[in-house]
C-alpha cells in the first residue's frame, strides 16, 4: 500500500472514531441512576455491566404484553426516556428534593438498586469494553473500544503524576507515553490505569460501565433510603421477592412465558486465569474496591438514612 493510500485510510480511521466518540460512550447513560416508572410506582436503578440489558429486556416484554424489545440500532434498551419507551419512565433526579424524598418514603412505593460484585463488575466491563482480544466469546468490540479506551485514557492525571509510583501491590511506573496512546489495555494495563485514576480522586469521573457503584444508584438515596431489603445482588435476583413483586403489578408471572431474568454475567468466567497470570493485578483491583464493597453491602452495620440525616441537621 502506498504512502497517500495509507494516509488515506488513516484519515478515514480517524473521523469514524471521532464520530463514534460522539455517541457510543453514551449508549447507556440513563441506566445507573434511579428511574420511576410511574403507571406501576416503581422506582427501579441498575448499573451498567450488572445485568442490565437481560432485565431490562424483561421488564420490557412485561410492560408490553409479552412484545419483545423489536430494535437493533439507537436508542437502545438502556435508554430509558427515549420515544422507544412511550414515556413510561421518569427521572427521579430531575424531579424537586420533596418529591423525591416523599416517593422513597412512600411505603407502596416499590423500590429495587441491581447491584453485582464489583471484582466480578469490573473485570466484566474489562472484557467487554476495553480487552485487546477481539471476536472471541469474551473479546470487545472493535469499534466501541477504541472511543472507551480513549475516555480511560483522558482521566489519566498529568504527565508528571503519573510517572510517579502508583502505591499498591504493582510496585512499578506506569509508562504514560506508551499508554496514553493504546487503542485497547491488556488487563494488567487497565488495573494500573484504574489504580492511577482512583489514586488522584477521578473515580467519579468514569464512564458508567467503570464507575463504582456508590457513584450509581447510591449517589443521592442510601442504602438504607432503597431498603436492603430492595438491593439486590444480579446473581440472586432471578430467585428474590422483590422481581416477584414487580412482575405481579405487570400480572405477569413465570408461568405467563415471561419467566425471571437469566442474566448473562461472566462470574468466573477466566478469573481464576487472570489470578494466575497477573496475580498482582487482581490483588490490586481487589483493594480498588473494597470500599466499593462495603457501600453495597446489605450486611453492613445501620447507617443513617439520608431523610433522617436530613432532618436531623
Amino acid at each position: 500500500m502506498r504512502r497517500s493510500q495509507r494516509a488515506s485510510v488513516y484519515t478515514h480511521w480517524v473521523v469514524a472514531v471521532l464520530c463514534l466518540s460522539l455517541w457510543l460512550p453514551r449508549s447507556s447513560a440513563q441506566v445507573g441512576s434511579p428511574a420511576y416508572f410511574q403507571s406501576k410506582n416503581l422506582i427501579l436503578c441498575v448499573c451498567p455491566k450488572c445485568g442490565s440489558t437481560s432485565f431490562l429486556e424483561w421488564l420490557y416484554k412485561a410492560a408490553h404484553n409479552g412484545t419483545a424489545w423489536p430494535y437493533k440500532h439507537q436508542p437502545y434498551i438502556h435508554q430509558l426516556y427515549s420515544p422507544r419507551w412511550h414515556g413510561q419512565f421518569s427521572p427521579v433526579r430531575q424531579m424537586s428534593d420533596s418529591r423525591q424524598t416523599a416517593l422513597f418514603n412512600d411505603p407502596g412505593v416499590l423500590k429495587l438498586a441491581i447491584t453485582r460484585n464489583p471484582l466480578q463488575r469490573m473485570i466484566s466491563a474489562w472484557r467487554s469494553k476495553l480487552k485487546c482480544e477481539v471476536g472471541s466469546e469474551h473479546g470487545a468490540d472493535i469499534l466501541s473500544r477504541v472511543v472507551i479506551t480513549k475516555q480511560l485514557l483522558r482521566l489519566l492525571p498529568d504527565k508528571g503524576l503519573i510517572r510517579s509510583q502508583i502505591p499498591g501491590l504493582l510496585n512499578r511506573t506506569l509508562d504514560y507515553e506508551r499508554t496514553v496512546d493504546r487503542p485497547c489495555l491488556y488487563f494488567n494495563e487497565y488495573v494500573e490505569v484504574l489504580a492511577a485514576i482512583h489514586q488522584h480522586s477521578r473515580a467519579h469521573l468514569l464512564n458508567e460501565h467503570f464507575k463504582p457503584q456508590q457513584y450509581l444508584c447510591f449517589k443521592k438515596w442510601s442504602l438504607q433510603d432503597w431498603g436492603p431489603s430492595n438491593v439486590v445482588d444480579v446473581n440472586e435476583l432471578a430467585n428474590h421477592t422483590v422481581l416477584a413483586a414487580i412482575a405481579t403489578r405487570f400480572g405477569v408471572s413465570s408461568h405467563d412465558g415471561f419467566g425471571f431474568p437469566k442474566v448473562h454475567t461472566t462470574n468466573g468466567v477466566g478469573t481464576d486465569t487472570l489470578k494466575t497470570v497477573f496475580p498482582e493485578s487482581v490483588a490490586l483491583l481487589e483493594s480498588l474496591v473494597q470500599g466499593e464493597q462495603r457501600a453495597i453491602s446489605t450486611e453492613s452495620a445501620a447507617v443513617p438514612s439520608t431523610s433522617e440525616m436530613r432532618k436531623n441537621a
